[in-house]
C-alpha cells in the first residue's frame, strides 16, 4: 500500500531498494525511507516536507515528531555544524 502511494505522489524507488523513495522538484531533492512503521524524510527545501507530510496523511493515519529524535529505537540528534550523531 506505501509503495502504490509513493507512486501515486511520483515518488521513485532508489535502486532495487523497495523501501527507499526519491523525488526532484526543479533543483529539490526529497528522499524518504520507511522500515516497518516508521518513516524517515530528508530534504534540500523544508516545504518538500511539510507537502510530503500533508499528501501522505491524506492516505495512512500518520504522526509526526518535529525534529529527528528515535529512529528504529535509536535516539539521533544534529549538531550545531548540522552533522547527525546517534
Amino acid at each position: 500500500k506505501y509503495v502504490d502511494a509513493m507512486s501515486v505522489l511520483k515518488f521513485s524507488t532508489v535502486d532495487d531498494a523497495v523501501t527507499i523513495f526519491d523525488k526532484k522538484e526543479k533543483d529539490d531533492r526529497i528522499v524518504s525511507a520507511i522500515y516497518v512503521d516508521d518513516s524517515l524524510q530528508a530534504t534540500t527545501d523544508p516545504s518538500l516536507a511539510r507537502k510530503f507530510e500533508r499528501d501522505l496523511a491524506t492516505k495512512f493515519d500518520i504522526t509526526s515528531t518535529p525534529g529527528l529524535k528515535m529512529f528504529l529505537g535509536i535516539a539521533v540528534g544534529v549538531d550545531p555544524n548540522h552533522d547527525v550523531k546517534f
